[in-house]
């Protein structure tokens, strides 16, 4: 499951999931997906935190998202800002003041 987080833009319980399958433990999965993710043009970093993950993503990536999610008429504008909510996850982060 990816969920908001207070330490990242997302958390995720990866693995916690996959620790029965591979009989390890937690923390050791979650270390190892984080040295195996890179940052990129989405994805600023990636911390093991026991068994989860915290994700952050480029802000930059997150600006231009959002600039082409306005730019295709498919959101629904109230008073000058703009809520954006993925459909994948349960995060909403609310814009305004866009130059």
């Amino acid at each position: 499951m990816i969920r908001r987080s207070e330490r990242a833009d997302f958390q995720a319980d990866l693995a916690l999931v996959l620790a029965r399958r591979l009989r390890q433990a937690p923390p050791a999965i979650a270390q190892r997906i984080a040295d195996g993710l890179p940052a990129d043009d989405v994805i600023a970093r990636v911390e093991a935190a026991g068994g989860y993950l915290n994700i952050t993503l480029q802000s930059t990536w997150l600006d231009e998202a959002a600039m082409r999610a306005l730019a295709s008429n498919r959101l629904e504008s109230r008073a000058g800002a703009v809520s954006v909510s993925p459909s994948t996850v349960n995060w909403v982060r609310r814009c305004s003041d866009w130059e």
